[in-house]
Protein backbone atom coordinates (compact mmCIF):
# COMPACT_ATOMS: atom_id res chain seq x y z
CA UNK A 1 0.00 0.00 0.00
CA UNK A 2 0.74 3.25 -0.90
CA UNK A 3 1.05 6.45 2.08
CA UNK A 4 -0.97 7.99 -0.80
CA UNK A 5 -3.39 5.64 -0.37
CA UNK A 6 -3.98 5.36 3.24
CA UNK A 7 -6.58 8.12 4.46
CA UNK A 8 -6.35 8.61 8.29
CA UNK A 9 -9.20 10.60 8.54
CA UNK A 10 -12.67 9.52 8.57
CA UNK A 11 -14.93 10.74 5.30
CA UNK A 12 -17.42 12.29 7.10
CA UNK A 13 -14.57 14.93 8.18
CA UNK A 14 -13.93 15.61 4.67
CA UNK A 15 -17.04 16.37 3.97
CA UNK A 16 -17.26 18.88 6.64
CA UNK A 17 -14.48 20.99 5.72
CA UNK A 18 -15.70 21.06 1.85
CA UNK A 19 -19.24 22.53 3.54
CA UNK A 20 -17.00 24.75 5.58
CA UNK A 21 -15.05 25.93 2.42
CA UNK A 22 -18.30 26.73 0.40
CA UNK A 23 -19.64 28.62 3.17
CA UNK A 24 -16.42 30.38 3.34
CA UNK A 25 -16.36 31.26 -0.11
CA UNK A 26 -20.22 32.55 -0.30
CA UNK A 27 -19.14 34.64 3.22
CA UNK A 28 -16.37 36.41 1.33
CA UNK A 29 -18.45 36.86 -1.59
CA UNK A 30 -21.04 38.71 0.42
CA UNK A 31 -18.24 40.37 2.14
CA UNK A 32 -16.52 41.86 -1.44
CA UNK A 33 -20.38 42.34 -2.48
CA UNK A 34 -20.54 44.73 0.00
CA UNK A 35 -17.75 46.44 -0.13
CA UNK A 36 -18.01 47.28 -3.09
CA UNK A 37 -21.48 47.93 -2.98
CA UNK A 38 -22.32 49.80 -0.05
CA UNK A 39 -19.51 52.46 -1.19
CA UNK A 40 -20.74 52.96 -4.11
CA UNK A 41 -24.41 53.39 -3.13
CA UNK A 42 -22.87 56.28 -0.45
CA UNK A 43 -20.67 58.05 -3.88
CA UNK A 44 -23.79 57.64 -5.31
CA UNK A 45 -25.78 59.67 -2.76
CA UNK A 46 -23.59 61.95 -2.02
CA UNK A 47 -23.20 62.92 -5.91
CA UNK A 48 -26.70 63.42 -5.95
CA UNK A 49 -26.87 65.67 -2.70
CA UNK A 50 -23.83 67.73 -4.57
CA UNK A 51 -25.85 68.11 -7.55
CA UNK A 52 -29.65 68.29 -6.91
CA UNK A 53 -31.11 71.91 -6.77
CA UNK A 54 -32.20 71.46 -3.04
CA UNK A 55 -30.88 74.82 -2.04
CA UNK A 56 -32.43 76.75 -4.83
CA UNK A 57 -35.84 74.94 -4.13
CA UNK A 58 -35.69 75.79 -0.74
CA UNK A 59 -35.05 79.52 -1.51
CA UNK A 60 -37.82 79.20 -4.25
CA UNK A 61 -40.08 77.52 -1.18
CA UNK A 62 -39.40 80.55 0.82
CA UNK A 63 -40.02 83.21 -2.04
CA UNK A 64 -43.94 81.39 -2.71
CA UNK A 65 -44.80 81.31 0.76
CA UNK A 66 -43.97 84.74 1.00
CA UNK A 67 -45.53 85.78 -1.84
CA UNK A 68 -48.43 83.51 -0.72
CA UNK A 69 -48.79 85.23 2.24
CA UNK A 70 -48.68 88.44 0.61
CA UNK A 71 -51.50 87.58 -1.83
CA UNK A 72 -53.50 86.04 1.61
CA UNK A 73 -53.20 89.50 2.97
CA UNK A 74 -54.29 91.25 -0.46
CA UNK A 75 -57.34 88.70 0.15
CA UNK A 76 -58.59 89.71 2.99
CA UNK A 77 -58.70 93.02 1.84
CA UNK A 78 -60.54 92.59 -1.40
CA UNK A 79 -62.78 90.50 1.16
CA UNK A 80 -63.37 93.44 3.50
CA UNK A 81 -63.56 95.87 0.66
CA UNK A 82 -66.54 93.69 -0.64
CA UNK A 83 -68.09 93.25 2.06
CA UNK A 84 -68.05 96.90 2.94
CA UNK A 85 -69.72 97.63 -0.75
CA UNK A 86 -72.02 94.95 0.12
CA UNK A 87 -73.25 96.65 3.46
CA UNK A 88 -73.17 100.28 1.82
CA UNK A 89 -75.21 98.61 -1.01
CA UNK A 90 -77.83 97.07 1.25
CA UNK A 91 -78.10 100.46 3.23
CA UNK A 92 -78.48 102.32 0.29
CA UNK A 93 -81.33 99.76 -0.90
CA UNK A 94 -83.17 100.25 2.35
CA UNK A 95 -83.13 103.79 2.87
CA UNK A 96 -85.94 105.97 2.03
CA UNK A 97 -85.78 108.01 -1.05
CA UNK A 98 -86.17 111.61 -0.03
CA UNK A 99 -85.51 113.44 -3.23
CA UNK A 100 -88.22 112.35 -5.23
CA UNK A 101 -90.43 113.62 -2.18
CA UNK A 102 -88.52 116.91 -1.92
CA UNK A 103 -88.67 117.50 -5.81
CA UNK A 104 -93.09 116.35 -5.57
CA UNK A 105 -92.78 118.90 -2.70
CA UNK A 106 -90.75 121.82 -4.19
CA UNK A 107 -92.12 121.26 -7.45
CA UNK A 108 -96.20 123.26 -7.24
CA UNK A 109 -94.29 125.74 -4.89
CA UNK A 110 -95.16 129.47 -5.86
CA UNK A 111 -92.82 131.92 -5.93
CA UNK A 112 -94.23 133.88 -3.28
CA UNK A 113 -94.17 130.81 -0.50
CA UNK A 114 -91.35 129.54 1.28
CA UNK A 115 -90.78 126.62 3.22
CA UNK A 116 -89.83 127.74 7.10
CA UNK A 117 -89.30 124.13 8.62
CA UNK A 118 -89.19 120.45 7.22
CA UNK A 119 -88.61 117.83 8.96
CA UNK A 120 -88.15 114.14 8.01
CA UNK A 121 -89.20 111.04 10.00
CA UNK A 122 -89.55 107.49 8.96
CA UNK A 123 -92.73 107.85 7.66
CA UNK A 124 -93.30 111.11 7.80
CA UNK A 125 -92.79 114.62 6.64
CA UNK A 126 -93.77 117.34 8.52
CA UNK A 127 -93.34 120.65 6.42
CA UNK A 128 -94.21 124.71 7.70
CA UNK A 129 -94.63 126.77 4.83
CA UNK A 130 -95.27 130.44 4.81
CA UNK A 131 -96.22 133.37 2.79
CA UNK A 132 -98.26 136.54 2.02
CA UNK A 133 -101.19 135.11 0.01
CA UNK A 134 -103.99 133.25 1.32
CA UNK A 135 -104.52 132.37 -1.99
CA UNK A 136 -101.18 130.83 -2.87
CA UNK A 137 -101.48 128.78 0.70
CA UNK A 138 -104.91 127.60 -0.35
CA UNK A 139 -103.58 126.65 -3.97
CA UNK A 140 -100.94 125.06 -2.64
CA UNK A 141 -102.68 123.00 -0.25
CA UNK A 142 -104.83 121.85 -3.03
CA UNK A 143 -102.15 121.09 -5.43
CA UNK A 144 -100.38 118.78 -2.36
CA UNK A 145 -103.88 116.98 -2.14
CA UNK A 146 -104.26 116.47 -5.75
CA UNK A 147 -100.27 115.30 -5.73
CA UNK A 148 -101.62 112.57 -2.83
CA UNK A 149 -104.41 111.12 -5.06
CA UNK A 150 -101.87 110.89 -7.92
CA UNK A 151 -98.54 110.19 -6.35
CA UNK A 152 -96.79 107.39 -5.94
CA UNK A 153 -94.36 109.14 -3.07
CA UNK A 154 -97.29 110.02 -0.35
CA UNK A 155 -100.09 108.03 1.36
CA UNK A 156 -102.41 110.79 2.82
CA UNK A 157 -101.61 114.68 3.91
CA UNK A 158 -103.02 116.46 7.06
CA UNK A 159 -103.32 120.07 7.91
CA UNK A 160 -102.56 120.73 10.90
CA UNK A 161 -103.15 124.70 11.70
CA UNK A 162 -103.07 127.74 9.83
CA UNK A 163 -101.41 131.13 11.70
CA UNK A 164 -101.35 134.82 10.94
CA UNK A 165 -99.45 137.21 12.20
CA UNK A 166 -99.46 140.09 10.61
CA UNK A 167 -99.73 140.08 7.07
CA UNK A 168 -97.91 136.88 7.33
CA UNK A 169 -99.66 133.38 6.89
CA UNK A 170 -98.27 130.14 8.33
CA UNK A 171 -99.33 127.06 7.37
CA UNK A 172 -98.36 123.38 8.87
CA UNK A 173 -98.79 120.41 7.39
CA UNK A 174 -97.66 116.70 7.51
CA UNK A 175 -97.09 114.37 4.98
CA UNK A 176 -97.08 110.47 5.20
CA UNK A 177 -95.00 109.07 2.72
CA UNK A 178 -95.56 105.78 1.35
Amino acid sequence: MNNNEINLLPVSSNNISLVLQKRIKIVRFVALFCLFTIPSIVVIMFLLVIFSPLSSLQQEKTSLLASNTALQQKAEKIDFIENRIKLAQDFLNKREMYDGVLSELTSSLPSDLTIGSLQFTQKNVVLSISGNSLLSLKNYRESLASDVSQSKNFKSIVFHTLTTQGSVYQENLSLTIK
